[in-house]
């Protein structure tokens, strides 16, 4: 698995801006494609060298929420992709999502449903 952010020179702004565009309406996210890579912390996640999706966090009501996209049938790398993301913060990490594909990655990942729609991951490096 290989991690891209925007700052890097390999990083393809058209194949993320595509597959963003193509996920939007699953994503529940109304910010533009170039909003998103300017505003948040961005990493696109490739295996070989093919990006699989990509894994966006932003402040919301002074949490931090966790929102991403991907290529069908990449569910086992999904998965890796959320869980090298939480071992990189130290804060409690929130998510909203109501599609079942995602669901299921968040719950895999510790998430746990506090809401209809709403999922948190408590995380125990809290104050490390």
């Amino acid at each position: 698995m290989k991690v891209i952010v925007p700052s890097d020179d390999e990083f393809d702004f058209y194949a993320c801006r595509k597959l963003y565009l193509k996920n939007k309406k699953s994503i529940g996210d109304d910010a533009s494609f170039n909003f998103i890579i300017k505003h948040t912390f961005f990493y696109s996640f490739y295996d070989d060298k093919t990006l699989v999706g990509c894994i966006y966090l932003y402040q919301k009501r002074e949490k931090l929420f966790m929102n991403g996209f991907a290529k069908r049938g990449f569910h086992k790398f999904n998965i890796e992709a959320v869980q090298k993301i939480l071992n990189w913060f130290s804060c409690d990490i929130y998510a909203e999502s109501f599609r079942k594909p995602a669901i299921l990655v968040l719950l895999r990942c510790g998430f746990k449903r506090i809401k209809n729609s709403l999922f948190v991951y408590y995380n125990t490096k809290k104050g490390n």
